[in-house]
């Protein structure tokens, strides 16, 4: 499905007319043609689902991932009429020139696939994460979620593929009670959980695909469960950013 896409741009060293001086012209209209990716439903590959109690009311949210040419996608909230020229909000892009705007119409369109003329949508393969929060001693506590992408200050020790729930369960508790964190542990996966159905389809790889996260945070880890004291742990924090700012 070939669509339109009109957007504004500027051009770069341009002598106005009755102008000695070149310089940047800018709101002018361009437009470029993109294609988005069409199929059938037979066409994907069912990799995994996702179960979500997030909102609290017992209501469990499943999300399906599908592969199809090397990426995965995701229904999408919009229907296919988001691609219509007759939505406005359908593509927005700041000006720049005019071969970064078609790039990035290209780069849109690509996140976007029509399956049996419903639409889908891109999205980060899921994973685990371990998180901790407070200063230990069972101050904030530790857990684990699913999330699509990683976060440059959590370490890849803390990442796991979708289909390691028992190593990343094991490796929570371990973290929970080094912690101090009692009363985090044990945890049940009534509030998120996954199942793989295609887990050849499963790319993520931590240790190869993250780093090692923030530095003064995995410091401040360190001392949090080096004493699994809150208060002694606050005394420390504080000494730690005081440091810091000399």
């Amino acid at each position: 499905m070939k669509i339109k896409l009109t957007f504004k741009y500027h051009e770069d060293n341009v002598i106005p007319p009755r102008c000695r001086k070149p310089r940047t012209i800018y709101g002018l209209e361009g437009s470029t043609t993109v294609t988005i990716k069409e199929t059938s439903f037979d066409q994907l590959v069912h990799v995994c689902s996702t179960f979500s109690n997030k909102t609290g009311n017992g209501e469990i949210v499943t999300t399906k991932y599908f592969h199809y040419k090397g990426q995965l996608y995701i229904k999408s909230n919009d229907d296919a009429s988001f691609l219509s020229e007759e939505n406005p909000y359908r593509y927005y892009s700041y000006s720049d020139t005019m071969e970064n705007r078609k790039k990035e119409a290209k780069i849109w369109a690509n996140n976007w696939l029509l399956v049996d003329g419903i639409l889908y949508e891109t999205i980060g393969e899921p994973r685990w994460v371990i998180m901790t929060f407070g200063l230990g001693g069972n101050h904030g506590g530790s857990g684990f979620s699913l999330t699509n992408f990683y976060n440059s200050n959590i370490s890849k020790s803390r990442y796991f593929r979708l289909d390691q729930k028992e190593l990343m369960y094991k490796t929570f508790e371990a973290i929970a009670l080094g912690r101090g964190d009692t009363k985090s542990v044990p945890q049940d996966f009534s509030w998120e959980n996954a199942e793989v159905y295609a887990p050849e389809y499963l790319k993520v790889s931590p240790n190869k695909q993250h780093g090692d996260g923030d530095p003064f945070i995995n410091g401040i880890e360190n001392m949090i469960s080096a004493v699994k004291n809150p208060t002694v742990s606050g005394l420390m924090v504080m000494a730690k950013a005081a440091e810091i700012l000399k």
